[in-house]
């Protein structure tokens, strides 16, 4: 049944705990499908009882907070519907992972959760063994016909695109850091490597000038730039681990929008939705399979343009906003529901485990930073963010 066919309206509060590009894309997808209904959007810690009392359906987005557990609760005691949504193992996050310490309140959410949406059937199957009460959803991402750019030829210059978080930089440093100056004396400077939010060492690199780093930017700004900087190959390298397995194969998703074909690690999740060497190419993860993928790449790019163009015949097929609407309201009972009395919600905030919880934020992340960026980059960013 679909929001048009009726008469009342379902009021959404969706929430998430921070504000980052992860959240702003399921944000963003989420209002495309919702379309239709009443929803509202808010912080965790700046929920209060009246917007619980205000919804029919509460939607967390990457649920790990003290809040949302709180949250989770009041509104099932309540007699309203609860909704999960995880696009990362959030239960059992690497070693080290700022988060980690976090994950007991993703694995409560998880328990109490009466809808649990994902996006890789390897977390379904993981969040299954740790319980089995809530409905899971396997939900994809969808793309809009007016954001598929065409497939453009080559310009002077072969154009390589790695967009990633900074903590990516150690896969950009394994795997394609050691085929930059290779490639740039192979195809004659004719190469440029173009990184978003990464920021690899170059100290070792002789051709400097084939790199162009780019400060991470807001999702609006990242789709813009995307739209301006007509790339012609996208890398997106990935740990062959557990966690990484049940991650969302997103860079698919921007690179072939944007007519970019890309270059996947050999496994999952990018192995759900790419034929190798059809709409995309698979690649194993050791330094010469990543060099020969980019000299295969580069020197076929007749055939290279053809993968991205399969690659957008595929997401133009199955990846529409009418699939993923059809599958949200097809699996999520609670959108189709009849409209029912509900109890007072009751919902208060402790100061005091509130305080503990922020003050063990704030130091993980120091200790976060610390490691990646040492201590005195920590302080001095410390003191820009607090003086600013």
């Amino acid at each position: 049944m679909y929001p048009n066919t009726r008469k009342v309206m379902k009021k959404i509060l969706i929430i998430y705990e921070q504000i980052d590009t992860t959240v702003n894309v399921n944000i963003a997808g989420l209002r495309d499908v919702l379309k239709g209904e009443d929803v509202r959007y808010s912080l965790s810690k700046q929920v209060t009882s009246n917007d619980l009392q205000w919804c029919d359906i509460c939607l967390a987005i990457r649920p790990n907070s003290i809040y949302t557990l709180a949250i989770a609760k009041s509104v099932i005691d309540s007699g309203r519907f609860f909704v999960s949504l995880f696009d990362d193992d959030l239960l059992n996050l690497p070693e080290g992972h700022s988060f980690q310490w976090r994950s007991k309140y993703a694995k409560s959410i998880l328990e109490l959760s009466q809808y649990v949406i994902c996006c890789n059937p390897s977390l379904i199957s993981t969040f299954k063994d740790v319980s089995s009460r809530p409905k899971y959803v396997l939900s994809n991402a969808h793309i809009l016909e007016e954001d598929i750019l065409p497939i453009q030829p080559v310009g002077t210059s072969v154009k390589v695109v790695y967009a990633a978080g900074k903590d990516h930089a150690d896969l950009f440093n394994s795997y394609i850091l050691p085929a930059i100056d290779s490639l740039y004396n192979l195809f004659e400077g004719k190469v440029e490597f173009w990184l978003i939010g990464v920021v690899p060492d170059i100290s070792k690199i002789e051709y400097k000038e084939c790199i162009k780093m780019i400060d991470t930017m807001p999702l609006e700004e990242y789709n813009q730039f995307m739209r301006e900087n007509r790339f012609d190959i996208g890398v997106a390298p990935l740990h062959d681990n557990q966690f990484c397995n049940k991650k969302y194969f997103n860079k698919y998703i921007e690179y072939t929008k944007c007519g970019i074909d890309g270059l996947y690690s050999n496994c999952l999740p990018y192995t759900l939705v790419v034929k190798n060497k059809f709409n995309g190419v698979l690649v194993n993860n050791t330094k010469e399979d990543w060099y020969n993928a980019l000299v295969y790449a580069i020197k076929n790019m007749e055939e290279t343009k053809a993968m991205a163009k399969r690659a957008q015949e595929h997401i133009e097929k199955d990846f529409t906003l009418t699939a993923a609407k059809s599958n949200y309201y097809k699996e999520l009972d609670c959108l189709s529901a009849e409209k029912k009395d509900y109890k007072e919600v009751v919902y208060k905030k402790s100061s005091y485990k509130s305080f503990v919880f922020e003050i063990n934020v704030a130091w993980h992340r120091f200790l976060s930073h610390y490691k990646s960026e040492g201590l005195y980059k920590t302080i001095v960013d410390a003191l820009t963010l607090l003086f600013r």
